[in-house]
């Protein structure tokens, strides 16, 4: 699956088998200001220590950027239903 590796680098998570159990997540897209906001913050700071060659930035585009769990607090993450 294309993009479906953790985009913060130096981390290898994906899904794989080898990560089995390592929960990885879709930057949210949603409209509102509070997650635009926090989107582009999140994305700051990760181009900041990657390279933005073409592929990471159609990710971007097309809103494929993942990171695992690993990089969050758990009070950050928010699990809804589809």
């Amino acid at each position: 699956m294309v993009g479906c590796n953790c985009a913060i680098p130096g981390c290898g998570t994906s899904r794989r088998q080898s990560y089995s159990g390592i929960g990885i997540f879709r930057i949210p897209q949603r409209k509102s200001n509070d997650y635009v906001q926090w989107k582009d913050a999140t994305l700051s700071i990760v181009k900041k220590y990657r390279v933005l060659d073409d592929d990471f930035k159609r990710q971007i585009e097309n809103g494929n950027v993942f990171i695992c769990e690993r990089h969050y607090q758990q009070a950050d993450v928010e699990l809804t239903s589809k």
